[in-house]
């Protein structure tokens, strides 16, 4: 025997509604809009998230994740990051945008922390002679001690170049 719930197919659907259903999502300009009779450009803030109201209430989802699933009608898997590949975090554009699992993620953040100024050498703080060069890699900071600054400089090229070539293989810079 099947009970039923006396409730009209609107107040099922009410309990269900995404952001899809009020919004827009231009994949060229990577803008969003209300979908209203007069539609209204809705702005992400500045950590990225929109904030919009629907049906009286007041609600917020992330601007890249709502981008991605929108312009390509699809769900973000758990374990997935959206990832901006010119490295802008305000640029919604659809090119711009690419699903990426979360360990991807974390190396491609590690690689641009490096290079951005994590990766060093320094002096020995107790040997004059020795250097040592540092770096973070799978989420642990490194550290090697050398006692030549040639080697020293040789194995900052090689983790350098390791991280632009892990860069390269996602990134698109203009």
């Amino acid at each position: 025997m099947t009970t039923s719930l006396n409730t009209s197919p609107t107040q099922q659907n009410s309990n269900n509604l995404t952001p899809k259903d009020f919004l827009t999502y231009d994949i060229y300009q990577g803008r969003f809009y209300t979908k209203k009779t007069k539609p209204k450009e809705v702005k992400p803030d500045e950590d990225g998230y929109l904030i919009f109201f629907a049906q009286g209430k007041r609600r917020k989802a992330k601007a890249n994740k709502l981008a991605y699933e929108l312009g390509t009608n699809t769900i973000i898997p758990k374990g997935s990051s959206i990832l901006h590949r010119n490295l802008d975090k305000q640029d919604y554009r659809l090119c711009n945008l690419l699903l990426v699992p979360n360990q991807v993620m974390q190396t491609i953040t590690e690689a641009h922390r490096n290079l951005a100024g994590d990766l060093k050498i320094q002096p020995h703080h107790t040997d004059m002679f020795s250097y040592v060069v540092t770096w973070v890699e799978h989420r642990q900071q490194k550290q090697k001690v050398l006692h030549d600054i040639v080697t020293a400089r040789r194995l900052l090229v090689r983790l350098q170049l390791k991280f632009a070539k892990t860069l390269g293989k996602y990134l698109v810079l203009d």
